[in-house]
């Protein structure tokens, strides 16, 4: 049971931290309820989910493009360089692999920890 509760307390942190990926570089990471905060407000930025198109007609973020993870390289060009690029997929590791490609390629990407399935709020269109 405490395992379970602080997994949950560290799952709805609200502030951005950096994060390790397997190959050693380092992401910038954001909660799903600060970019609920940031959806709310209106933020500018550019929210990409980065699952196939099959699973995002069944439901997205509000304001979401589907780029799936196999056409990210190809569609890079078609992306904001003035605003942050905020990644999301279903569990929160396909988005960290693409914020990796975003951020070696100078966009300034951020990952959505946990992904949908860590989201309990009420921009999820389905």
């Amino acid at each position: 049971l405490r395992r379970r509760q602080r997994q949950m307390c560290i799952r709805d942190r609200w502030y951005s931290k950096t994060r390790r990926t397997g190959d050693g570089r380092m992401c910038q990471t954001v909660s799903m309820r600060q970019l609920e905060w940031w959806i709310q407000r209106n933020m500018p930025m550019y929210l990409i989910d980065v699952r196939d198109r099959e699973s995002y007609e069944k439901g997205h973020l509000q304001g979401a493009v589907s780029v799936p993870l196999e056409e990210l390289e190809t569609q890079m060009g078609t992306f904001p360089r003035d605003r942050m690029i905020v990644c999301c997929c279903q569990r929160g590791s396909s988005s960290l692999m693409a914020c990796r490609k975003l951020s070696e390629a100078g966009f300034r990407a951020v990952n959505a920890a946990g992904g949908l399935m860590a989201y309990r709020g009420r921009h999820f269109l389905n």
